[in-house]
């Protein structure tokens, strides 16, 4: 049940464990209550914003109190609002993404592995909340972070020169390999999810779980889907 959590033993289709995770953690820290679920959205937008301004000072370093004033226009955002009330894993999955391009920021502009390890941080833990989909917010911006980086002035800067390091074309094949070993860090977090919970089917779909996953396709619903993983 651990591994993949569900409702009296029942998984639902294509719904990953992390959020579900943190409910059971704040209830076997506090006792088990409808209080901690509805607190939890909250504190999610509340670090979506410090993420926000975070973020915003990697990007814009040279602008000062812009970091404030973006976490505080997201805070006042109709939609924001809304969201930070409503039980569910959007919140949670924000936050995946912009620890992801924080730590892409920071690699670029430092070129030191700390970056490129909460990129990877980042995607392993967004799919455990919503699957593949972490890519299509992230990977894109990776992968042209060579082409719309240096726009931003950053190799001109005294704190952000090291960003010159990726210029010319042996720059961009060394971005690329650090990228790849933040996918594979990535990777490992999920197979460190995805192994314990095929083996804990004890059923003969876990090779079709497998093929599904390497195909790109909704792995969690077949996940949930086998049986013996709740019982």
């Amino acid at each position: 049940a651990f591994l993949v959590p569900g409702l009296a033993g029942n998984q639902p289709d294509t719904v990953y464990p992390l959020y579900l995770w943190l409910i059971h953690g704040t209830w076997a820290l506090f006792g088990i209550s409808d209080t901690w679920p509805r607190l939890l959205p909250p504190v999610l937008g509340l670090g979506c914003t410090v993420m926000i301004a975070a973020l915003c000072r990697a990007i814009w370093p040279g602008w000062a109190g812009l970091g404030a004033l973006a976490g505080t226009m997201a805070m006042g955002m109709a939609g924001w609002l809304v969201f930070a009330t409503i039980s569910g894993a959007d919140l949670l999955f924000t936050l995946c993404i912009l620890v992801a391009l924080w730590g892409l920021i920071i690699g670029w502009r430092r070129g030191t592995w700390d970056g490129f390890v909460l990129l990877g941080f980042g995607i392993g833990l967004g799919f455990l909340v919503n699957g593949l989909s972490i890519l299509v917010h992230v990977l894109p911006v990776a992968l042209l972070t060579p082409v719309w980086a240096p726009a931003l002035g950053w190799a001109t800067t005294g704190a952000a020169k090291q960003g010159t390091e990726y210029a010319g074309s042996s720059g961009w094949r060394q971005w690329y390999v650090r990228l790849g070993i933040s996918l594979l860090i990535g990777i490992i977090m999920i197979a460190a999810w995805i192994v314990p919970a095929v083996m804990a089917s004890g059923s003969g779909e876990e090779m079709a779980a497998i093929a599904l996953l390497v195909s790109g396709f909704m792995f969690g619903s077949t996940v949930f889907m086998t049986s013996g993983v709740g019982a």
